[in-house]
């Protein structure tokens, strides 16, 4: 969880701020929407005593 978390901030802080390209843009913006719906499943899964998700991210 704790990687999906640092991985975010790194794209937004980091990255994002760098990219000129629009079609950059677009990718790290879907790139962190897509490690953020990770982080939620697991976070899900963790709340529920599972561990499906967690396994995949």
């Amino acid at each position: 969880m704790e990687i999906c978390a640092k991985e975010s901030v790194r794209i937004i802080k980091g990255d994002l701020l760098n990219a000129k390209s629009p079609n950059t843009i677009d990718a790290l913006v879907n790139l962190t929407k897509n490690v953020q719906q990770s982080l939620d499943l697991v976070l899900e899964d963790y709340a529920q005593g599972k561990a499906d998700h967690a396994l995949d991210v």
